[in-house]
């Protein structure tokens, strides 16, 4: 259950990512400060074998810059056993999911940090699902070009979703959980035309 002082608290911290442009890209740190990557870094780490997986796929493959992108993505447990994952499936650092994405030459773009999703950590036991073995979950959202990517121009662009849990083993109750020291993973790039606007 949310209470109001933890909506209070998510809210300030969003207002902190405003004031000082807290920068939610993978990779960020103080030897990274623009905590970006090209898209031929990130392919290497999509070598990484892991019993949860990530894919996803969007709803057509051109759009105009005035166009908005529907992602439906997948996240399985190909394991035998089960495990727990954060079940807030957000956007942004602070939640589960980031949508990557890079123009032509493979250069990452960021997107635009007044759109994620801010939640209030530590969590609730309760905010923990349970995903068993050989099963997954999924869900889908609808993000502006323009407005989410910040994309303004026409070109070829690939996206890449990335899941991550933004909470540490030591605030996950004893649970077989999918922590944040275990690192992100990531889906099948997705390739996509931009046009002008008709």
């Amino acid at each position: 259950m949310v209470t109001r002082s933890r909506v209070v608290r998510s809210s300030l911290l969003a207002l902190g990512a405003m004031l000082f442009g807290l920068n939610t890209a993978p990779g960020f740190t103080a030897q990274n400060p623009s905590g970006r990557v090209t898209l031929q870094e990130l392919v290497k780490r999509m070598d990484r074998q892991t019993r949860l997986t990530i894919s996803a796929r969007v709803d057509k493959q051109t759009y105009s810059v005035d166009d908005a992108a529907t992602f439906e993505i997948v996240i399985r447990n190909t394991g035998a056993g089960p495990i727990y994952i954060y079940e807030r499936l957000g956007l942004g650092d602070c939640c589960s999911l980031e949508v990557l994405v890079f123009d032509a030459t493979g250069k990452q773009l960021l997107t635009n940090p007044f759109a994620h999703n801010f939640v209030d950590l530590p969590p609730e036991r309760t905010e923990f699902m349970r995903l068993f073995g050989k099963h997954f979950i999924g869900r889908h959202f609808t993000l502006p070009l323009r407005n989410y990517f910040l994309i303004e121009k026409p070109g070829r662009y690939t996206f890449v979703l990335e899941y991550h849990n933004p909470v540490p083993e030591r605030d996950s109750f004893g649970l077989d959980v999918w922590s944040k020291e275990m690192g992100s993973i990531y889906s099948n790039p997705i390739q996509i035309e931009v046009i002008a606007t008709k």
